[in-house]
């Protein structure tokens, strides 16, 4: 079952690899996207450039977040195209001996805080996504379209959030 994991704001990939590394010992293939829109803690494109945290416009400024989790929705669609290519499965380290079968009809979307909301959103416009889990999930840059009903999920839908996050929202 292939699964694409969502940091939040501030963290990465690397921060929820134990995470990863679960889902994976049972048998899931996991992409950890580190999102290269400023929201990370630290990430690298592919030509090496380093993108840290960008602060200048508050972490909680709605339109900024608006922004970003249309870049973060770009960028996970463009990691489906590419996990749908046979050819990035031998970019990443596979050849014809250890090539994975990837039931792309099982395609979960997941993720933390506001990768949460990254992993609602693109499961609610991409149906290549067949089921979506969150942890903790930050609604700040989706609320709207939330509340408009223009983000809506068909899909099984899993929301796990921690008491204090509930308070904390109340």
């Amino acid at each position: 079952m292939p699964v694409i994991f969502s940091h939040g704001l501030r963290s990465s990939g690397l921060f929820h690899s134990q995470f990863a590394r679960e889902l994976a010992s049972n048998g899931g293939i996991v992409f950890n996207i580190d999102h290269l829109d400023g929201s990370a803690a630290y990430t690298e494109t592919k030509e090496g450039k380093g993108i840290s945290f960008d602060i200048s416009k508050g972490p909680f400024n709605r339109t900024w977040r608006a922004e970003h989790a249309e870049i973060r929705k770009k960028e996970v669609e463009n990691l489906i195209d590419e996990i749908e290519q046979r050819s990035f499965l031998e970019k990443i380290g596979f050849d014809e001996c250890n090539f994975p079968k990837i039931a792309l009809d099982k395609l979960t979307m997941t993720g933390h805080s506001f990768g949460g909301a990254t992993a609602v959103y693109v499961a609610a416009a991409d149906p290549r996504v067949k089921a979506c889990a969150t942890l903790d999930m930050g609604t700040l840059p989706i609320y709207k379209k939330i509340e408009t009903g223009e983000v809506f999920l068909k899909q099984p839908t899993l929301y796990m959030v921690t008491e204090g996050l509930m308070e904390y929202y109340h």
